[in-house]
């Protein structure tokens, strides 16, 4: 998960805001912040300490927002997570979760927006599971959906990166970049590891 603070991912900690405190103005326009804050171990300490100038910092330098901005923010998430004890993400997972990370399982919303894409990853490197987090249903997902890579020499973003490569370069009518996605991953997945390997994305953090 991305860190609220520094953005890495590598948050692990998640604070509740309190819905009633999540609401500022900046610059004349009124905003909503998200229902919650997730923090790397790093930012955890520097939270936990009110290191707030730090943490500022770290903010600002992360995002695109100027001191001013951050400082604000900051003062936001400080305001409603007054009181809040941080819950491990794990522990707020769907069950089963967990123990199909165990077997080498990942969230496919965790690799790319485009979670209908675990629609075409073969069946036995895919799992689904009952969503039950609120904050999901209420958008109407139902389902989560967990894939793994069908070869001990690649991971499931190897895979993606060569999908989407196919798909970005291959003709298609407007509104039918799924059906680009599809085709191009039935072709992937019958490639050998070494072929997909050779797919490189231009620049390497433009990762799906």
């Amino acid at each position: 998960m991305q860190c609220t603070i520094c953005g890495e991912q590598s948050g692990q900690w998640v604070y509740e805001l309190d819905p009633d405190k999540r609401e500022f103005s900046m610059y004349g326009r009124g905003y909503t912040y998200g229902a919650d804050m997730v923090l790397c171990d790093d930012c955890r300490g520097l939270w936990d300490l009110d290191e707030d100038s730090a943490v500022i910092a770290r903010f600002a330098s992360s995002d695109d927002h100027d001191s001013d901005q951050a400082e604000l923010i900051v003062s936001v998430l400080r305001s409603a997570t007054a009181g809040v004890q941080p819950q491990h993400y794990i522990d707020l997972l769907p069950p089963g979760v967990a123990e199909l990370q165990a077997q080498g399982f990942t969230m496919i919303d965790s690799l790319t927006g485009l979670a209908d894409v675990a629609d075409f990853w073969p069946i036995e490197h895919r799992r689904s599971l009952p969503e039950t987090r609120p904050e999901w249903l209420e958008d109407g997902r139902t389902e989560i959906w967990m894939v793994r890579s069908p070869s001990p020499e690649l991971v499931p973003g190897d895979y993606l990166n060569a999908m989407f490569l196919i798909a970005d370069a291959a003709p298609r009518s407007p509104g039918n970049y799924l059906r680009s996605v599809a085709d191009a991953a039935e072709a992937v997945f019958a490639m050998a590891p070494e072929k997909i390997k050779s797919f490189v994305p231009e620049n390497p953090e433009d990762s799906p």
